[in-house]
């Protein structure tokens, strides 16, 4: 069955009152003996009951049919419509039927709202930075009013920046007091203004994943040279790197008076968040792009690639803190109706965090309706991103597993095994990455095979690596078999004999033959073997003995796999043009495979230690 996602998430409203409430919708598909279904994923306030509705032809006016009236007992709560098993399209939508809102008497959760801006509009270097004088002197200005209005921002900046600086005011120019004694912060954010923005993580696009950690220092440090960047509209890579004159976040540092807490750069890079994390151990990091409201019909596609969360903002990701633009909770559009109605739409049963993106002319009356917003919700104000590591609520992400919690993700990760593991386990008390659950399953299976006991608890180190290796060395994914029968014997070999310290990227595993027959060892990465270790000890622990599992082929990928996040290529503003537009990107190809280098892949496999973070009230800090 084709069934299409057609559906984004929290645009479906009922109203209640002078207010609007929203169940939000994701849809995925699922398995239904032999037949695919959607899976639909409805979120809101929990307790409350929500209409389930379906359309097979989707048209300015649509007979919406019944299907469903579920109660929401999960942040999402599941549905599965298996009365679409033979019907080659289906829309739907969910309609709030009590009320919608919390009651009046409950508390609300705050919504911090995180300004930030990238600081780099000062026109081509190709072209003489035309735009320089006005970017400086709205830049002065903007500061000046946010420190008036007591607000704090993310200002990301760079090294190349403080060059231009340099290079049009002098060494000591004014901008750089003004910028040290404000309340702002700093972010780094190297955006050169040609098509060079890639130019340091070209350095280890190539390089094996431990290779590029060491190499990637010498470059981040590396004074980015524009001098060969001519008065020629045609330049587009002509900067370099001199790794003997200082560059990088340290510059900006110095020039500007304050110490990087924000990267919007690079970190998204798997070699480039370890190296960066031992140089700069406090940064936060948000991810580079992002789905905002002028792009909202495609927006809902983003969202649900990432997580089955629709108000999931904040992540851990290679053990670096992320706060993730999202587009039910980014802020990039000068309608304040559209504010307004985003904002009664978030669920305020829990805190949220929404992102501010820019400063322009349109700001001033949105700062004015922010700010009576937050004086109409208690607890609500301005952030930056570097206090995402205070505002979270690490209960859930201890590093210590139950058996039960164990057992939980084991069923869990089974039940959302779609061609590919999930994004990471849930359970009922813990959030897990999928690298940090398959060492924690490593150790308690080790221990049953060597001693036939089951710990009370383990725990696992703060960060496990994800599993690392090549494309090229993975076993093929053109077998026709959706499953592989193993030896319970040889499983529990290949377990006991695996490091503890890391994960393998791929094992060999012999394979039942037929009568007097010695069949080749099979080749299974390490998706599938955690899919075996996960039957492996909910049949140890349901008590009757086995002899063999079947372990369900896969991709190594987890299911969450974001575009943005999984591309290295300098030229990715390419494949959002047809044709591209001229002197913009060259060469302009796509790509051959699933990743076209090292970098790529790697920042695939890195979803290996994503995991979900919840948020928590906390008080405001006192601001100068």
């Amino acid at each position: 069955m084709k069934t299409k996602h057609l559906i984004r998430s929290a645009l479906l409203l009922a109203l209640a009152g002078s207010a609007v409430w929203a169940a939000s919708l994701g849809i995925t598909l699922t398995n239904q003996w032999t037949h695919r279904v959607p899976l639909l994923l409805v979120d809101g306030e929990l307790g409350s009951t929500n209409q389930l509705q379906y359309t097979p032809v989707l048209r300015e006016t649509n007979a919406w049919q019944w299907l469903a009236e579920i109660v929401l007992t999960n942040h999402p709560t599941p549905y599965v419509d298996g009365t679409a098993t033979n019907v080659p399209e289906r829309y739907y939508r969910a309609r709030q039927l009590d009320g919608g809102g919390p009651p009046t008497n409950a508390p609300r959760a705050p919504i911090y709202f995180n300004l930030f801006y990238h600081q780099e509009g000062v026109g081509s270097i190709c072209t003489g930075l035309t735009n320089y004088q006005e970017w400086r002197d709205t830049f002065w200005s903007e500061l000046i009013t946010l420190d008036l209005r007591g607000v704090v921002s993310d200002q990301c900046l760079s090294d190349y920046m403080v060059e231009v600086i340099r290079h049009k005011d002098g060494i000591n120019a004014p901008i750089f007091d003004r910028f040290s004694n404000s309340i702002a912060k700093l972010g780094y954010h190297f955006h050169p203004s040609s098509a060079d923005g890639a130019i340091r993580t070209d350095r280890i696009r190539d390089r094996e994943f431990w290779a590029a950690v060491q190499a990637y220092p010498t470059w981040e440090r590396a004074y980015y040279d524009w001098s060969g960047c001519t008065n020629d509209l045609d330049c587009i890579l002509c900067g370099s790197l001199d790794t003997n004159r200082p560059g990088g976040i340290q510059v900006m540092q110095a020039a500007f008076g304050k110490p990087c807490v924000v990267e919007h750069s690079s970190v998204g890079f798997a070699p480039v968040a370890l190296a960066l994390k031992a140089q700069y151990t406090n940064l936060v990091t948000g991810w580079a792009g992002g789905s905002g409201w002028r792009n909202l019909p495609d927006s809902w596609k983003l969202d649900w690639e990432f997580s089955p969360d629709p108000y999931r903002y904040a992540y851990k990701l290679m053990g670096f803190y992320r706060l993730r633009p999202h587009s039910m909770a980014f802020i990039e559009d000068r309608r304040l109706a559209r504010v307004e109605q985003m904002l009664a739409l978030l669920p305020r049963d829990r805190p949220h965090i929404v992102q501010v993106h820019g400063y322009s002319s349109y700001m001033t009356s949105l700062l004015d309706y922010l700010q009576q917003f937050m004086t109409n919700n208690p607890g609500s104000r301005f952030i930056s991103a570097a206090e995402l590591p205070d505002l979270v609520d690490t209960n859930r992400n201890a590093r210590s597993y139950s058996m039960n919690d164990l057992q939980e993700g084991a069923e869990y990760l089974l039940r959302n095994w779609h061609g590919r593991p999930p994004a990471f386990i849930v359970t009922e008390r813990k959030y897990l990455s999928l690298a940090s659950f398959f060492m924690a399953l490593q150790t308690v299976l080790r221990q049953y095979y060597a001693q036939n006991t089951w710990p009370t608890n383990v725990t696992v180190p703060d960060f496990v690596p994800p599993p690392l290796g090549d494309q090229t060395n993975l076993p093929s994914m053109d077998d026709w078999r959706t499953h592989l029968p193993v030896s319970v014997t040889n499983l529990a070999q290949i377990i006991q004999g695996l490091h503890t310290n890391e994960i393998p990227y791929v094992v060999e595993i012999p394979v039942p033959g037929g009568p007097g027959l010695t069949n080749p060892p099979v080749k299974i990465h390490a998706a599938e073997l955690l899919n075996g270790m996960c039957t492996l000890l909910l049949k140890h622990r349901a008590g009757p003995s086995f002899s063999e599992i079947c372990l369900f082929k896969g991709h190594i990928i987890p299911i969450s796999n974001v575009p943005r996040e999984c591309d290295s290529s300098r030229y990715q503003y390419c494949a959002t043009v047809e044709p591209p537009l001229p002197n913009e990107c060259r060469p302009c190809q796509p790509k051959a495979t699933y990743a076209d280098n090292r970098l790529d892949w790697y920042n695939q496999l890195q979803l290996w230690t994503l995991e979900p973070l919840d948020l928590r009230t906390i008080e405001a800090p006192q601001v100068r």
